[in-house]
């Protein structure tokens, strides 16, 4: 599996592209990473996350900034797919995590761009009121990611814009939004 994630990130980087790997949808059926599960299970979520990214941070460690690592795509609460101020705890504990793994595994990754979600990529109030940016040991080098779906109900940017840019400011970080979509109606 690792060998063919290399030979795609070689791909692009030869073609000059830049790359993002993150884990993607890495759901409970795989024995995986989500939010919301007890103080136990959490232990093996946290586990299973160190697992995956040691191994990521260790493999990729001398590939230079056209790689950027994402911790996690929406991690969702399991079962379900809700805010909870309790995830968004268990959801800043994993975005720490991943920041120590990474920066731990040395090379290129000491001072790599990495990406972190607020629970779910969310926006809104409870999202980004509930979040707690990563300590990290290098200055300027996390963008959080969210997701803004919200244009399905209403094709006005301006109010989604105003909460991210008041977000990232608060945080004092960019922000990259990841994911977007709008209704084909418009």
């Amino acid at each position: 599996w690792i060998n063919r994630v290399k030979e795609v990130v070689d791909y692009a980087m030869k073609d000059g592209l830049s790359v993002i790997i993150n884990a993607h949808f890495d759901c409970e059926a795989k024995n995986a990473i989500f939010v919301g599960a007890t103080d136990e299970k959490m232990d093996s979520v946290r586990n299973y996350s160190r697992q995956l990214w040691t191994i990521i941070a260790n493999y990729f460690k001398k590939y230079d900034e056209h790689l950027v690592f994402e911790a996690y795509n929406e991690p969702a609460p399991y079962p379900g797919w809700y805010y909870k101020h309790e995830f968004c705890v268990q959801m800043n504990q994993l975005n720490q995590l991943f920041v120590d793994v990474v920066r731990g595994s040395g090379g290129n990754n000491k001072k790599r761009i990495i990406i972190v979600p607020t629970l779910l990529n969310g926006m809104g109030f409870g999202f980004f009121s509930d979040f707690v940016m990563p300590k990290d040991v290098v200055r300027n080098k996390i963008i959080v990611e969210i997701h803004d779906y919200n244009t399905r109900f209403d094709q006005s940017l301006e109010e989604s814009f105003t909460k991210a840019d008041e977000f990232s400011k608060r945080i004092g970080v960019p922000l990259i939004i990841g994911e977007f979509a709008s209704n084909v109606k418009y």
